[in-house]
């Protein structure tokens, strides 16, 4: 594990307005104003060696965030992709997680601040139960299979709720999805399913398909960021808690940078 230093090359967001790349003027609230003194870690995971960023106490207020959550903001069903709720985020928040983080991104995944970027997000709580899950919420996912995307997520929860576990295909070890190994993946996949079951649940250690490489666990206002080329999924136990509830269950905020000529994902 790494570390290194939030906001070297960008100064950090204070109060006021800003012309900012994703909205047009915005007044940056005390509740999303990022921690100076967050705690920047970063590693390597698997044979790949693909980067995983991890800082702690990213925000100085995030138990406000969660009243935000709780009470200010309507939920609705995520999509078929994603198992539980979603519900939009004040821009605020993307632009002050971007301006911290602008340096690290250009020094760790080589994002070039002038490329023109879209930085979506939305507070999500997982609450569809393991025995519950389709078939693709119960195998790794990826995000997009272009290189310059990049997934985020912001744990506004305990460890008990889980993390987020990374992967690589067992047929082929395959580990990011990109452009150049997605066929090969797909069809490697169509090939395990056809011949063998798939466990309900989801995705751990003991999965048929796919063998776990890492792991980051749940921490209170801990923010991490990888490729959303690499396989990945919510680290889940069984016996955890589904509650649609903001304070009681798995509240994260999930946020995604994409290029604006980003390649499908297929």
């Amino acid at each position: 594990m790494h570390t290194a230093i939030l906001g070297r090359s960008v100064s950090l967001p204070v109060p006021g307005e800003f012309a900012n790349p994703f909205v047009k003027s915005i007044h940056v609230s005390p509740d999303f104003a990022v921690n100076p003194n967050a705690k920047v870690q970063y590693t390597h995971l698997g044979a790949a060696g693909e980067t995983l960023l991890i800082i702690d106490d990213f925000l100085l207020d995030p138990a406000a965030v969660v009243d935000m959550a709780a009470e200010g903001v309507t939920y609705g069903p995520a999509g078929a992709a994603y198992p539980g709720l979603r519900a939009p985020i004040p821009d605020v928040y993307n632009f002050n997680m971007y301006n911290a983080l602008q340096g690290l991104l250009l020094d760790l995944f080589q994002v070039d601040p002038n490329w023109k970027m879209t930085l979506t997000s939305s507070f999500s709580m997982i609450t569809e139960r393991p025995a519950t899950l389709k078939h693709k919420q119960r195998i790794p996912h990826v995000d997009q299979n272009d290189p310059r995307a990049l997934a985020m997520v912001h744990y506004l929860c305990d460890p008990r709720y889980g993390g987020t576990a990374f992967f690589r295909q067992r047929s082929t070890g395959i580990q990011s999805v990109n452009l150049d190994t997605r066929e090969l993946h797909n069809r490697a996949l169509t090939e395990d399913i056809n011949t063998r079951l798939m466990p309900a649940g989801f995705p751990d250690a003991d999965h048929p398909f796919y063998e776990q490489i890492g792991e980051v666990k749940a921490q209170f206002n801990r923010l991490v960021c990888y490729q959303a080329c690499i396989l990945h999924s919510p680290a889940i136990a069984r016996d955890s808690v589904f509650s649609p509830d903001p304070r009681q269950g798995r509240l994260t905020i999930t946020a995604f940078l994409n290029p604006e000529d980003l390649i499908p994902l297929a």
